[in-house]
């Protein structure tokens, strides 16, 4: 690189440099100023004029490439300023939008705040990162606030990855691939050799006479550019008029015009404006070539084109004639009016085998000829790399095959039809012939049956009855049985009818005819069974009369037998069921009465036997004869219950008094037994209180009986024995409840002594602690120990209270045996507070110490770095550990105090525990003091060394800065002057 590209680049770095740290200064434009002042303010001043004008050139071109790409946006905006204009963020997100083809939220289009700016700008610089393009130190208030070498930076980033970062190029003798700005150098490269003077080796110099330019052009389209007549002097106005008829015939071919010939005819061009035009250039005519390609075939495709659309048509002709004959032809098979007749079906069928034979063939030949054109039409297509013609739906190969599979379908059903139809009317004539021999048959059985139907003699008593019954039933059953064969007649008229048959008004006759004889006939049989009927209920009724009155006779003497003492209870049994008997005889009677009311009293009186008559007497007599046996069976009850409450009156004053005198001996017996302990009283009262349970059941069945015995007027010395028996209870209940209190008592204050010995016990065998947990468990026991002792204190007193209610009873040991526990417990737990904060003391310590050694692993982890920036950033996050461990000493001297304050308050926790937490947080506290001592000194010396490190770059710079403007300086030119 040649001294003048080494200013631009030293002045792009040191630009660059200003703007990561804005408080930087260069120390070594002080030093020259002390030194030279006036030279260094004119040098000073060129650089910063380079600097504007590369800044300037950058500006026009990027603005214009904007415009390029914004034109394509539907809104077809415009910016005028690239660094005011891009101000809110709405034309930078559309630049997006058109660059990357994917849609972005929609900017914040009503406030036009600085804080609305800035959050449009963000989202388009979140989705630059989101494709992965590097925005280190680009912020969005950045481009808010009109940052011209920001805004630059964030152009040139989104061309190199939108319209650069794609480019590959395949070389042609190593097929290398490269990509970027070599990539399109490369493009460059190829697209200019063989043109003379014409050589591409970058992107500055090689393009300021404009010769390459106008080789590309003329590479793609030689009719707008005369590459011979072009200058090749190198003047600047021979430049100029180069990269002029460049330009006006770049942009005749829509190529945006992002540079001027003045901004290219220079020295140095800027690189970045020529890689944003020339990739222009590359975008442009790669697509045109790939246009060209498309555009050649087109002619050699069209005549095959025009071939395969005559046979399309061809092809669609045919099939719409085949398939309206298929369609017509289906209509017409599927058709089923025969003639009623055998000889019009026979036509038909003739008619079917002619269309088989004569009209089916050639069709059939026609589909053949569709299928093969089809396959001409797609292997023609395919030969000429197309796409197969498809027919439309509806007249593909499987549609025309479709239907003359539905024609072959409708053509077999149709020679099944013929043939059926044959075989129905053959079927008619059979079923008409059997129909005329069946009812010849029936109409002769029906005549025989009425004529049984005739005779109406029925006997006069019930068994003669009957037996004409079972004979009707015999001919109804073979009546019933008869109804299927007429059905089965009626069955072959009706289908003789439903199937049309030729002489149908002949069979239709016959049918109603034997019909009606068969419902004459049914009706004349029901007639016969009612009046069977009537009569046969009025014999069972005189019948059933008759059986009842024989059992009421039968019942009256039995209850006029003599009944004995001795058999009381057998005799009573006797009658309960005789009654029974009574009632079921009742029950018959009402229901015989009810049967011979509803007989008289039937509406339908059509028939009625001449017995009838007798039968309102008869049912009279009977209920007379009942009502008497009523009277008859109520004085027999009446006598044998006085009887037998007597009897049961003496048997239980007998069982009462047994139960008393058994009872009395039983509680003597159980009275002299003295209960020894609390449990045999228990066991006695549970004993003695089923006793009296018992007792108060039988007290009620004695005032039962008393009052029985009264009524009777017995006389019972049971009372007097109850009031001795009742006397007693009350004794021994007082006396086994007087054992139990006392036993209780006994039982509550051994209970107490045994709980306070133990607790005791517990008290005495807790160990000395030796940790922290061990210390926090006996404190916890204790006070456990402690609300137990407050707990049975209450009772404890009450037992007291009870003490004096029996003698030799006293609860003032266990009184003062509880107090002193009380007084142990409360001197234990104060102890153990004791070692309990010394412990606290040591974990306070122990944590302390780890805190230390954090802060010592992280100083660890703080490295120096090797570049000023850096050095800072993790300077800072030192200073803010140092000031932690300043605010943490404070801490450290509270927990030496609180050591010291420990050991002189006489502590019973271990000595070496205290010692030991003091002595570990201190030594942690020395080591981190060091720790921070080492790290700061090694921050001090790197800082230091890369100031210096600086110090030398930038005199290495000031010393290349000054041979340079020493060289071009002409005529001796001095410096100082």
């Amino acid at each position: 690189m040649d001294t003048t590209a080494e200013l631009n680049e030293s002045i792009i770095s040191t630009s660059e440099r200003e703007y990561v740290f804005p408080d930087f200064k260069d120390s070594r434009w002080e030093r020259t100023q002390d030194t030279d002042g006036e030279a260094s303010h004119f040098e000073h001043g060129r650089i910063k004029q380079l600097q504007d004008e590369r800044e300037a050139v950058q500006g026009r071109t990027f603005t214009k490439w904007v415009n390029s790409q914004l034109s394509r946006h539907p809104q077809g905006v415009k910016i005028d300023n690239l660094y005011r204009d891009l101000y809110d963020g709405k034309n930078l997100i559309r630049l997006l939008h058109v660059l990357s083809g994917e849609h972005l939220k929609i900017p914040n289009t009503r406030g036009r705040m600085r804080i609305h700016a800035m959050e449009n700008v963000q989202r388009a610089i979140d989705f630059l990162r989101e494709k992965q393009v590097p925005m280190e130190n680009i912020g969005n208030h950045d481009i808010v606030d009109g940052n011209h070498r920001i805004i630059l930076g964030l152009i040139w980033t989104v061309i190199l990855r939108f319209q650069i970062q794609d480019i590959v190029i395949d070389t042609e003798d190593s097929k290398e691939r490269r990509s970027a700005k070599d990539a399109l150098l490369l493009w460059s490269q190829m697209k200019t050799k063989g043109y003379p003077n014409v050589q591409v080796k970058n992107f500055t110099k090689s393009w300021k006479d404009g010769l390459a330019l106008n080789a590309i052009i003329h590479r793609h389209r030689p009719d707008l550019v005369d590459f011979n007549s072009l200058a090749t002097d190198g003047s600047v106005a021979s430049n100029t008029a180069n990269l002029e008829n460049a330009f006006k015939q770049a942009e005749y071919l829509g190529i945006a015009r992002l540079l001027e010939p003045e901004d290219v005819a220079v020295e140095n061009p800027d690189e970045k404006s020529m890689i944003t035009y020339v990739v222009s250039y590359y975008h442009y005519f790669n697509e045109h070539a790939q246009k060209e390609i498309e555009s050649s075939r087109i002619g050699t495709i069209l005549d095959a084109a025009l071939a395969a659309e005559a046979k399309i048509n061809n092809y669609d002709q045919l099939v719409t004639n085949l398939l309206k004959w298929i369609e017509e032809k289906i209509e017409e098979l599927n058709s089923r009016n025969f003639e009623n007749s055998i000889d019009g079906v026979k036509k038909d069928l003739a008619e079917f085998n002619a269309y088989r034979l004569q009209e089916k063939p050639p069709k059939f030949d026609e589909k053949g000829a569709i299928e093969v054109l089809l396959f001409d039409i797609q292997s023609q297509m395919r030969a000429d790399n197309r796409v197969p013609w498809t027919p439309a739906e509806g007249k593909l190969i499987a549609d025309v095959q479709k239907r003359w599979d539905e024609l072959e379908l409708a053509e077999h059903a149709r020679e099944l039809a013929i043939h059926e139809e044959l075989k129905r009317q053959e079927r008619l004539e059979q079923l008409a012939e059997n129909f005329f021999t069946k009812a010849q048959m029936r109409e002769e059985w029906l005549k025989d049956v009425r004529g049984l139907l005739e005779k109406d003699n029925f006997g006069k008593n019930l068994d003669a009855v009957e037996a004409a019954q079972k004979k009707h039933e015999a001919i109804e059953m073979d009546f019933s049985a008869y109804q299927q064969r007429i059905n089965s007649m009626e069955e072959k008229a009706d289908e003789l009818e439903k199937e049309n048959y030729h002489d149908i008004a002949k069979i239709i006759s016959k049918k109603e005819e034997i019909s009606q004889l068969w419902k004459t006939l049914q009706t004349d049989l029901a007639s016969r069974r009612n009046r069977l009927n009537r009569i046969l209920e009025l014999q069972r009724i005189l019948q059933t009369i008759l059986l009842i009155s024989d059992a009421i006779g039968e019942t009256k003497s039995i209850l006029g037998d003599h009944v004995d003492s001795a058999l009381l209870e057998e005799a009573i049994s006797r009658h309960a069921l005789l009654e029974k008997d009574i009632e079921m005889l009742g029950c018959r009677k009402e229901k015989c009465t009810l049967e011979a009311v509803g007989y008289l009293e039937e509406e339908d009186q059509s028939f009625t036997p001449k017995e009838a008559a007798d039968l309102r007497p008869k049912v009279e007599q009977l209920k007379a004869e009942y009502d008497e046996l009523i009277e008859l069976a109520k004085a027999k009850s009446k006598t044998l219950k006085a009887k037998q409450t007597l009897h049961e009156l003496q048997q239980d004053l007998s069982e009462m008094d047994q139960w008393i005198i058994t009872k009395l001996e039983l509680l003597k017996r159980i009275c002299e037994d003295k209960p020894e302990d609390l449990t045999e009283v228990q066991r006695a009262l549970a004993a003695h209180q089923l006793e009296q349970g018992e007792v108060s059941v039988r007290k009620t069945k004695l005032a039962l009986l008393a009052e029985r015995a009264h009524k009777a007027e017995q006389q019972t010395e049971i009372e007097q024995k109850w009031a001795d028996l009742s006397e007693m209870m009350t004794a021994r209940a007082e006396l086994l409840e007087k054992e139990q209190e006392r036993l209780q008592h006994q039982q509550k204050h051994a209970e107490f002594v045994a709980l306070l010995g133990e607790i005791k016990s517990r008290i005495e065998h807790s160990s000395k602690p030796t940790d922290d947990a061990e210390v926090q468990r006996q404190i916890k026991a204790m006070k456990a120990i402690k609300d137990q002792l407050v707990d049975i204190k209450k009772p404890l007193d009450e037992l007291q209270a009870e003490a004096e209610n029996f003698e030799e009873a006293d609860v003032s040991s266990s009184i003062n045996e509880h107090s002193a526990l009380v007084d142990t417990v409360d001197e234990k737990l104060v102890y153990l507070d004791k070692i309990s904060d010394a412990y606290d003391f040591a974990n306070e310590c122990e944590e302390e110490e780890q805190w230390c050694h954090e802060k010592a692993t992280l100083l660890e982890n703080l490295s120096v770095p090797d570049n000023l920036e850096e050095i800072s950033v993790i300077k800072t996050r030192f200073d803010g550990i140092r000031e932690d461990v300043d605010k943490r000493s404070q801490v450290v001297e509270q927990l030496a105090a609180r050591g010291k304050e420990l050991n002189q308050g006489g502590s019973d926790a271990p000595p070496e525990l205290l010692e030991g937490a003091v002595s570990s947080v201190q030594e942690a506290w020395n080591a981190l003091q060091k720790a921070m001592k080492e790290k700061e000194d090694k921050f001090a010396h790197g800082e230091t060394l890369q100031k210096f490190l600086l110090d030398v770059a930038q005199t290495e710079m000031r010393i290349g800065e000054k041979a340079q403007i020493i060289e071009s300086t002409k005529e001796g030119f001095s410096i100082r002057n």
